[in-house]
């Protein structure tokens, strides 16, 4: 079912505002369009994770036993079989408004690349201690996915 957006959506996209997680979300689909468009086979491309499940997970506290009731396994296990997987992070920044940034995961080499068009030294611990909470939920739901395999 295709998602209708507002036009408060669309004028997320005017300068000098904070862009809406549905367009994030819009492009993470498109982009992972391509990467299965473009994967020739090897089965192991790139993943982009929805915008609200770092919100849950940060701000909420919602354990990888939730994920698992909340989206569809498939959807999930994709991730754990990719070889990057890109999440959008989410940073409120009170009167400033919201600033995204991306957390790029290479499951192969177990790394994390943090991609901030903005980055601030204000902000850098909150940003990694957001990733790392991100990280540490993201073994425990991979761990979960492989013993439901099994």
């Amino acid at each position: 079912m295709m998602k209708s957006y507002t036009r408060q959506t669309l004028w997320s996209l005017c300068p000098e505002s904070s862009v809406d997680a549905d367009v994030i979300t819009a492009l993470a689909c498109h982009l992972t369009l391509d990467e299965v468009k473009s994967d020739t086979g090897r089965g192991r491309g790139v993943c982009f994770l929805p915008t609200e499940l770092q919100d849950m997970v940060v701000n909420y506290g919602m354990t990888s036993a939730k994920a698992l009731e909340l989206y569809d396994t498939k959807f999930l296990s994709k991730a754990h079989n990719c070889r990057k997987v890109c999440l959008p992070m989410k940073d409120m920044m009170n009167d400033e408004g919201i600033h995204w940034y991306l957390a790029i995961i290479l499951m192969d080499q177990k790394q994390v690349h943090i991609l901030d068009s903005c980055p601030s030294k204000e902000r850098q611990t909150i940003r990694r201690n957001a990733v790392n909470t991100m990280i540490e939920f993201l073994n425990d739901l991979f761990d979960a996915l492989h013993k439901e395999v099994q």
